[in-house]
C-alpha cells in the first residue's frame, strides 16, 4: 500500500471510529443487510455501520461509518459491553442524549456524546449490555420499523439472557419474530457482548407466517364472525399486524365501518367461507348464549375437516366442551380462548387463554403473537425462567374447556377486585373527613399497592365526574360471576370473596350507592358496558 493511501485510510479510520468489523447484526447467511459493528481506535469506541440492501432503500447511517458512537464500559471490553444503533431515514434534525443501558448489577454503559442525528417517528434501537458475574444481562430498545419486519411499539426491557448451544442468545418473545438472536463469544460470566448475531436461526417453520405478516406479506387469512366492541378490533389489529381478516357482522352497519376501513367483508356466513382458502380458521366473536350457540350449528355444516373455529366470547366452559366434541366428530378442530382486554385490546393487546388441541393451536400461533400484546407489556417475573408464550401475552391451558374455564376464573377474581374497590371508595366518600376521592384515587396510582389497571380507569371517571353522577348504580354481570360461584360449589371450593361481590351486584339492582356507581363506572371503562335502562 502506498503511504498517501495508507494515511488516508487512517484518517478516514479515526474520522468515523472504525478500525475494523468485528461482526455483523445480519439477515441468517444473508449479509448484504443489516448492522456492521466496529471497534474503534481509541477507547473502545463501537461504530455501526447500517446496511439496507433490498427491504429499505431510503434509510440511512444519520453520521458518517455507523449509528451511535459511544464509550463502552470505559474501554474495559471484559467488564461491560454495549452496542447500540438506529435505522432513521433522511429527515429533521435535533440534538438528542445518547442511549444508556445498565448492566447486571446496575452499573451504568455510557454510549458517548450529543449528536446530531436525522430524527423520524419509525426507528431502531438495540443496546445489549453484560457485566462480569452472573446471568447475562441486556438492555433491550426498540422502536417501530415496518420496513426491516419489526412492527411493534416503544420496547424498553431489561431482560436474562439465555443460553443456546454454547452461546448467549435473545429469549424468544422478546422481540416477535427476533427470537434465538445469538451474540458471538461463549456464554457465561465474562463472555463477549459483542460480536456476531446470526439473526432468526430459530425460527421454526409455523413461525413463517408471523415472519411475513410483519414484513407486510403474510398468506394467511381468518374469518372474523361478529364486529361488535371486540371482534371489529381484533379484524383491526390482525390487519395492522398484516393477517387478513375476512369479516362479516349480521349487521350492515358493522361491515361498512370496517370495509371503510380498507378491510375486506363478507354479507353472508356462505360468502365468508367461500372467501377462505382450506384449512379454513374462523373466530367467532359473538355474545354467550344462542346467538353463539346458532352461528357454531351453521358454521359446522359448512365446514370440512382440517378446518379450525375459534370461539373468542365468554362461553360457559362447559358448553365449550360440548361444542369441541361436536366439531371433532366432522374433523374440525375446536379453540375455545378467553379473551380479556375490552375495548382496549386495540392497542393494547389482547389476553388471551386457550384451550383446545396442542396441533391446532401451534399452527395458529401468529394469530396469537399478532393479538397479544407482547413481552413490553410488563417487567419479567424476578425468579422465573425465560421463555414460553405467556410472557407475550398468550397461553395453551389445556384441553378443550379450558380456555374459557381460566376466563370464567379470571372474571369471577376481577368481581372480587372492583367489589373491594369499589367498597373502600365508598367509605372515602361517606366518611366524617371530607376526604378528596377523586384525588385519592389519582395519589394511589403511583408506588401504592393497590395501583392497577382498575384503578386508572376509576381515577379517569372521577375525574371527568367526582360524583359520579352520572351513573345510577345498577351494576349488571354477564354471567361469568354466577358460573364461577356454581363452579366452586360443585367442587367444593370455598369462594366467599366473589361470592359476596356477585351478591353485592344483585343488592345493587334494588338500591344503589356511591359504590356501585364506582363499579358501573369501571366496567364502562374497561369494557363499555352501559348500565341497563
Amino acid at each position: 500500500m502506498q503511504p498517501d493511501a495508507a494515511l488516508r485510510r487512517q484518517r478516514a479510520q479515526r474520522r468515523d471510529g472504525v478500525d475494523g468489523a468485528i461482526g455483523v447484526v445480519g439477515r441468517g447467511a444473508d449479509q448484504r443487510d443489516g448492522v456492521r459493528i466496529h471497534r474503534g481506535g481509541h477507547g473502545g469506541h463501537i461504530g455501526l455501520e447500517i446496511r439496507r440492501h433490498r427491504h429499505a432503500p431510503h434509510l440511512q447511517p444519520q453520521i458518517p461509518g455507523g449509528a451511535v458512537e459511544g464509550q463502552v464500559g470505559g474501554g474495559r471490553d471484559d467488564d461491560v459491553g454495549a452496542v447500540a444503533a438506529r435505522l432513521l431515514p433522511r429527515g429533521q434534525h435535533r440534538q438528542e442524549d445518547a442511549f444508556r443501558a445498565t448492566g447486571g448489577e446496575g452499573a451504568p454503559c455510557p454510549l458517548g456524546r450529543r449528536h446530531q442525528r436525522q430524527r423520524h417517528g419509525d426507528d431502531l434501537a438495540l443496546q445489549l449490555c453484560q457485566r462480569g458475574e452472573g446471568p447475562a444481562l441486556a438492555q433491550v430498545v426498540l422502536g417501530e420499523i415496518g420496513e426491516v419486519g419489526v412492527l411493534l411499539n416503544l420496547l424498553q426491557r431489561r431482560i436474562q439472557v439465555i443460553e443456546i448451544d454454547g452461546h448467549a442468545a435473545l429469549p424468544p418473545g422478546v422481540v416477535p419474530g427476533l427470537g434465538g438472536l445469538q451474540f458471538g463469544g461463549e456464554f457465561g460470566p465474562g463472555a463477549a457482548s459483542i460480536g456476531q448475531l446470526h439473526g432468526m436461526v430459530l425460527r421454526q417453520p409455523w413461525q413463517h407466517d408471523l415472519h411475513r405478516a410483519k414484513r407486510g406479506r403474510s398468506t394467511m387469512r381468518i374469518g372474523i364472525i361478529g364486529l361488535g366492541r371486540m371482534g371489529g378490533n381484533i379484524a383491526r389489529r390482525l390487519a395492522r399486524a398484516g393477517i387478513h381478516p375476512v369479516a362479516f357482522d349480521q349487521a350492515g352497519e358493522a361491515r361498512a365501518a370496517l370495509a371503510a376501513e380498507g378491510l375486506e367483508v363478507a354479507d353472508s356466513l356462505a360468502t365468508l367461507l367461500a372467501a377462505l382458502p382450506p384449512p379454513r380458521a374462523l373466530w367467532v366473536m359473538l355474545p354467550a348464549g344462542e346467538a353463539t350457540e346458532v352461528t357454531l350449528k351453521a358454521l359446522f355444516s359448512g365446514l370440512a375437516a382440517g378446518d379450525t373455529v375459534i370461539e373468542g366470547g365468554n362461553s360457559f366452559w362447559k358448553d365449550s366442551l360440548r361444542r369441541a366434541g361436536l366439531a371433532a366428530a366432522r374433523g374440525v378442530d375446536y379453540l375455545d380462548i378467553g379473551t380479556s382486554g375490552g375495548v382496549w385490546g386495540l392497542s393494547r393487546g389482547y389476553c388471551l387463554m386457550i384451550g383446545g388441541s396442542q396441533a391446532a393451536v401451534q399452527r395458529l400461533s401468529p394469530l396469537f403473537d399478532a393479538l397479544a400484546p407482547g413481552e413490553a407489556a410488563a417487567a419479567p417475573t424476578p425468579g422465573r425462567a425465560p421463555g414460553g408464550t405467556a410472557q407475550r401475552g398468550w397461553l395453551h391451558c389445556g384441553p378443550s374447556g379450558a380456555g374459557h374455564f381460566t376466563k370464567m376464573v379470571h372474571n369471577g377474581i376481577e368481581y372480587g377486585m372492583m367489589q373491594a374497590m369499589a367498597e373502600g371508595l365508598d367509605l372515602l366518600h361517606e366518611g366524617p373527613l371530607d376526604i378528596p376521592v377523586a384525588e385519592v384515587t389519582e395519589v394511589w396510582r403511583r408506588g401504592s399497592v393497590v395501583s392497577s389497571w382498575l384503578l386508572d380507569l376509576t381515577a379517569q371517571a372521577l375525574a371527568a365526574d367526582p360524583e359520579l353522577s352520572g351513573y345510577s348504580g345498577h351494576v349488571a354481570d354477564s354471567g361469568e360471576g354466577r358460573w364461577t360461584v356454581d363452579t366452586a360449589v360443585e367442587n367444593a371450593v370455598p369462594t366467599p370473596v366473589l361470592a359476596a361481590a356477585l351478591f353485592a351486584r344483585f343488592r345493587s339492582r334494588k338500591e344503589a350507592n356511591f359504590a356501585d356507581k364506582a363499579l358501573s363506572a369501571m366496567r364502562k371503562g374497561f369494557g363499555g358496558h352501559l348500565e341497563p335502562k
